[in-house]
């Protein structure tokens, strides 16, 4: 990834490379009229103008899916913590998924535990956060995390 170019540095005229002094063969051109070097120093700065655009829009377009992420996933946390996620419809529906295989263990954070009543262990996981699931199966395991559940609904509507 290119590193970031401040505008003030793009726009800085580049210095031209001095050459050693050489005898003219031949007569030496009229000099360009002020106009044209006005043009030609404005159709430069334009351009720079234009790819350091291009730069900044392709930045932004590599990290807006993350922001957007991140974004989603504070704003649902902070919702969740005024009120608890359903833990037994999640389950559910990641069993379903799993179906017909039957699962080992449904894992929450030690805060959920008792809030799963299933017919199947639930252990406590201090590394998950609030709201998170993973389910034990014997062929692996499903996952459940809050933060992969938003990944699938942006997934699912292109994001």
């Amino acid at each position: 990834m290119p590193e970031f170019v401040t505008l003030a540095a793009w726009l800085r005229p580049i210095s031209p490379v001095q050459e050693p002094a050489q005898e003219p063969a031949q007569e030496p051109s009229a000099p360009l009229p002020e106009a044209s070097l006005e043009e030609e120093a404005i159709a430069d700065v334009l351009s720079r103008v234009r790819r350091f655009r291009a730069m900044l829009a392709d930045a932004l377009d590599r990290s807006l899916v993350d922001l957007l992420r991140e974004i989603a996933v504070e704003v649902v946390g902070r919702e969740l913590a005024c009120g608890p996620a359903d833990l037994q419809s999640i389950v559910a529906r990641a069993l379903e998924r799993a179906a017909p295989e039957r699962p080992l263990a449904v894992y929450v954070h030690p805060t959920q535990r008792d809030l799963v009543p299933f017919d199947l262990p639930v252990i406590a996981d201090p590394q998950l956060r609030s709201d998170d699931v993973r389910i034990e199966l014997h062929s692996g395991s499903i996952d459940a995390r809050l933060g992969v559940r938003i990944e699938q609904v942006l997934a699912a509507y292109g994001g």
